[in-house]
């Protein structure tokens, strides 16, 4: 569920970017690297909503919510940027990285690497979490002293 509420979030925060970038390249010719503009974009609405609301959309769409695993209250500003940064931190470096080497004109095959171990990586952190830690609390919601639940009636 965690799974999809991030991608239902990623595509509402992504997709209107990715758009607005393609249209301001193909009006200049600049060559633009939309990743790590998604990443950060992404990254400030995850703080932004867990700590206002305690939930993104994607969440509050499969009722989930996120919460201070010792209060049980909505994080506040410094965890629920430090779980975000945490969840999107990897990307956001890879995508800087990649998108370095594409205007200096060269990629390599590390870098593809690189980014497919990166985002593998964050993916087979969710799955061990869900199986094997209690909780079932991810690395990022350590780093955010965040547990993620199912919304309780209020």
């Amino acid at each position: 569920m965690r799974t999809i509420a991030t991608a239902i979030d990623l595509a509402a925060v992504g997709l209107p970017i990715v758009a607005l970038v393609a249209l301001v390249v193909a009006l200049t010719d600049l060559p633009i690297n939309e990743g790590p503009v998604v990443l950060l974009a992404f990254a400030l609405y995850q703080a932004g909503c867990t700590h206002w609301w305690g939930r993104t959309a994607g969440k509050a769409l499969l009722e989930l919510e996120v919460v201070h695993v010792g209060t049980g209250h909505k994080l506040g500003w410094v965890d629920a940027f430090r779980r975000a940064i945490a969840l999107t931190g990897p990307m956001f470096v890879t995508s800087c990285v990649t998108g370095a080497q594409e205007l200096a004109g060269y990629k390599s095959a590390a870098t593809s690497v690189m980014e497919l171990v990166v985002y593998l990586s964050l993916v087979i952190a969710l799955a061990v979490a869900s199986a094997r830690s209690h909780g079932k609390r991810a690395l990022w919601d350590r780093f955010g002293h965040a547990l993620v639940r199912y919304r309780t009636a209020v």
